[in-house]
C-alpha cells in the first residue's frame, strides 16, 4: 500500500500545473502518515522517495501552508526512520531537518515545525551530533521563532548536544542556558515596576529552560535494560560525573538555583508560573544514572517547594514534593562495578532533608484542609497530599515518629476523617497511606514499639472508620482498601514484629466486636446476628 501511495504522489507531481491546487497530494500525504504505525520501518524501500528528491524537494517551502502543514506532520511521525537505517546518507536527514527549519519562522507552520524538529532530533541525535554547527547557527536564529514554540526548539537542540562527550557539551550548555537564566534574572528585577511584561518573560524563559532539561536527558533506546551491565553507559555516567565538577558546569548550576529561589520567593503564588516551575523542577532532577549538565539536587528544590506550600499550598507542589521525595531515596544503580555494594536505605543527608521537609509540608496542608468542608471542597490537594505522605512513609519511615509532638496524632486525626469521604481518589490514598505507615513500621525492628503506640492511641478509630465503610458511608468501589486496612489492622496490631494473625488479630478482633456493638455505630441494614457473624468470621 506504501508504493502504491508513493507512486501515486510522484505521479500527481510530475503531471501537475502551476495553476493546479495541493489537495490531491495533500489527501494522499494524509494517508502515508495514518498508516505509519502497521510499517516495518526498517524493512521499507519506499520512504527514501518520499523524504528525498522525488516528492519532498518538489513540495512547496513557501506559501501553501495547509500542505506544508500536512508535510510537518508526515516527518514528525516517520521521524525514528531516519535512525532504523543503517547506512543513513547524512545529507537525506539534513536536507529534510533543511525544510522543517524553514518553517520555524511561519507563525501558522510553527507549532508543526518545531514538533517535527524535536521529534528528529530527540530520534537521530548521534547521527545529528557530527552536525552541530548547523545547530549553533538554529540557535542564533532563535529570536525570529515566535516565544510559544522556542522551548521545543531549544530542547531539539539540547538532545543533539547530549550526543557529545559529556565533556564537550559544557561549552554549548552554558552558551544556551546562560542567556535563558539572565533573562529571568532580568525579568525579577523588573518585576515591581512592569508586573505583566515581568509575569510573561518569566514563564516563557521557565519553559525554554524546561525545553533544555528535557532534551539533554537520555533517550529510551539509552537506558540498560535491567539485570544487564552495560560498560559504555557506565562509562558514559562517569564521564558526566566529571563533567559536572568543571567549574563552568557548577557556576551554571549555581546561576540556576539562585535565580530559581528570586522566582520562588516572588511569583510562585501566580497559577502560571506555578505550573511552569513544577514541570520544570520535574525536568531538572533525575535519578543518578540520567544525570546532566545541569541536573539539580533534590533536597534544594524540596525547599522551594515547602517556601511555594507556605505562600499558597496547591496539589501540585504536593505532586512535585512526592517525587523529589523519590528523588531522594533512589533504588539501587544498575551500573554498580563489580566491586561495589548495594545502597541499602537513604542517606543521612537525604534523612535530614526530608526530616526537615515533612513537618513543614504536614503543618501547611492540615492547615488549609483544617476548616470545616475544606476537605471536601478540595479533593485535589487531599489525594496529593496522601501521595506525598504514602511516598514518605515507604522512603522514610522513620520521619513520621520524629514529628514535633502532636503532629503525627494530628496526622492520624486527618487521616481518620478523610476514610469518611465520598470523593474516591482521596479515599483511596488515605487508606494507601495507612496501611503503608503501619506495614513499614512492622518491618523495620526499631520502629515496632511507636508503631504499637501509634496502634493504641489510633487503631480503634481506624478500625470504626472502615467498619462504617463498610456500612455504605464509604464509596463501594474503595471496599478493596478498606479490606486492605482491615487485613493490615488485624496482622499488625499488636502483633509485634512480621505479619500473622496470633495477638495482632486477637487485638483487632476485639476492636471489631466493640465497634460493631457500641451505641455510637453508624446506622446500618445489618442485624445484629448479621454483626455476630461478621465478628465471629473475623476471629477466625
Amino acid at each position: 500500500m506504501l508504493g502504491y501511495l508513493v507512486d501515486d504522489v510522484v505521479q500527481r507531481l510530475a503531471t501537475r500545473q502551476e495553476h493546479d491546487g495541493w489537495q490531491e497530494i495533500e489527501a494522499t500525504l494524509h494517508c502515508i502518515a495514518s498508516i505509519q504505525e502497521a510499517i516495518d520501518l526498517e524493512n521499507t524501500p519506499h520512504l527514501p522517495r518520499v523524504f528525498g528528491p522525488e516528492i519532498l524537494a518538489r513540495l512547496p517551502s513557501a506559501g501553501a501552508s495547509r500542505i506544508r502543514r500536512t508535510t510537518l506532520g508526515l516527518i514528525g511521525g516517520y521521524s525514528s526512520w531516519f535512525a532504523s537505517q543503517p547506512n543513513n546518507v547524512p545529507g537525506l536527514l539534513m536536507s529534510v531537518l533543511t525544510y522543517v527549519a524553514s518553517a520555524l519562522t511561519d507563525p501558522l507552520l510553527c507549532l508543526q515545525a518545531a514538533i517535527a524538529l524535536r521529534n528528529l532530533c530527540d530520534a537521530n541525535r548521534k547521527a545529528l551530533a557530527p552536525e552541530i554547527g548547523a545547530f549553533g547557527q538554529l540557535h542564533a536564529a532563535l529570536g525570529s521563532i515566535p516565544d510559544s514554540e522556542r522551548s521545543k526548539v531549544v530542547q531539539s537542540i539540547a538532545s543533539v548536544i547530549q550526543a557529545l562527550p559529556a565533556h564537550d557539551e559544557i561549552e554549548p550548555i552554558t552558551a544556551i542556558v546562560n542567556p535563558i537564566v539572565g533573562k529571568l534574572a532580568e525579568a525579577l528585577q523588573s518585576s515591581s515596576s512592569l508586573p505583566e511584561e515581568a509575569l510573561v518573560i518569566i514563564i516563557n524563559q521557565l519553559e525554554t529552560l524546561s525545553g533544555v532539561a528535557k532534551g539533554l536527558t537520555r533517550s529510551s533506546d539509552g537506558l540498560v535494560i535491567l539485570g544487564e551491565r552495560d560498560s559504555e553507559t557506565q562509562t558514559q555516567v562517569e564521564a558526566m560525573e566529571r563533567a559536572r565538577e568543571d567549574p563552568r558546569a557548577v557556576n551554571l548550576r549555581r546561576y540556576i538555583s539562585e535565580t530559581l529561589d528570586g522566582v520562588v520567593r516572588l511569583w510562585s503564588t501566580d497559577a502560571g508560573i506555578s505550573t511552569a516551575l513544577s514541570e520544570l523542577f520535574k525536568s531538572i532532577t533525575c535519578l543518578p544514572g540520567d544525570t546532566t549538565l545541569i541536573s539539580l539536587s533534590a533536597g534544594p528544590l524540596l525547599g522551594l517547594v515547602c517556601l511555594a506550600s507556605q505562600r499558597q499550598l496547591t496539589a501540585a507542589w504536593l505532586s512535585l514534593a512526592a517525587i523529589l521525595i523519590a528523588q531522594l531515596n533512589p533504588p539501587p544503580s544498575l551500573l554498580l562495578s563489580s566491586g561495589a555494594s548495594a545502597k541499602i536505605g537513604p542517606t543521612p543527608e537525604a534523612v535530614t532533608i526530608v526530616g526537615t521537609a515533612l513537618p513543614m509540608l504536614l503543618e501547611y496542608s492540615l492547615n488549609a484542609m483544617s476548616p470545616p468542608g475544606a476537605m471536601e471542597a478540595n479533593p485535589d490537594i487531599v489525594q496529593e497530599f496522601f501521595v506525598y505522605m504514602d511516598r514518605t512513609a515507604q522512603d522514610f519511615t522513620r520521619s513520621f515518629y520524629t514529628l514535633p509532638a502532636g503532629a503525627l496524632d494530628a496526622l492520624m486525626n486527618c487521616t481518620i476523617t478523610a476514610l469518611s469521604l465520598q470523593e474516591r481518589y482521596s479515599l483511596v490514598q488515605a487508606s494507601n497511606f495507612i496501611c503503608t505507615l503501619i506495614q513499614r513500621s512492622s518491618i523495620e525492628t526499631t520502629l515496632v514499639a511507636d508503631k504499637e503506640r501509634l496502634l493504641q492511641l489510633h487503631g480503634r478509630r481506624i478500625m470504626k472508620a472502615v467498619l462504617e465503610g463498610f456500612a455504605s458511608v464509604a464509596p463501594r468501589s474503595v471496599m478493596p482498601n478498606l479490606i486492605e486496612i482491615l487485613g493490615t489492622l488485624l496482622s499488625r496490631a499488636g502483633g509485634g514484629i512480621g505479619g500473622g494473625g496470633g495477638a495482632g488479630g486477637a487485638v483487632a478482633a476485639t476492636w471489631i466486636r466493640e465497634i460493631l456493638f457500641a451505641d455510637d455505630f453508624v446506622t446500618s441494614k445489618a442485624t445484629k446476628e448479621v454483626k455476630e457473624t461478621f465478628a465471629t468470621s473475623i476471629a477466625k
